[in-house]
């Protein structure tokens, strides 16, 4: 056995005993931010108020974006892995 398979089989392994908890992870991290995002862009926007953050240009470019990154890692987390074998 080569150290490439060798490599291949320890990070097989080791996804498959820790997989949960990284998914778990990517879930709940990508769930939060999307909420924050939302919440961040709804306050730049003028949409909610009572907050420094109403109105501000700033909140309102840097919500959407902070949103679309909750996505990319809540799409990263429930993508199914597809074994090689």
């Amino acid at each position: 056995m080569n150290l490439r398979a060798l490599t291949c089989v320890i990070g097989q392994y080791s996804y498959e005993r820790n997989g949960g908890a990284v998914r778990a992870l990517l879930l709940i991290a990508g769930a939060l931010l999307t909420i924050a995002g939302t919440v961040f862009a709804l306050q730049g926007f003028g949409v909610l108020g009572g907050s420094v953050m109403s109105g501000s240009h700033f909140w309102a470019g840097a919500g959407p974006v902070i949103a679309v990154v909750g996505l990319v890692l809540l799409a990263l987390g429930a993508r199914r892995r597809v074994s090689g074998s």
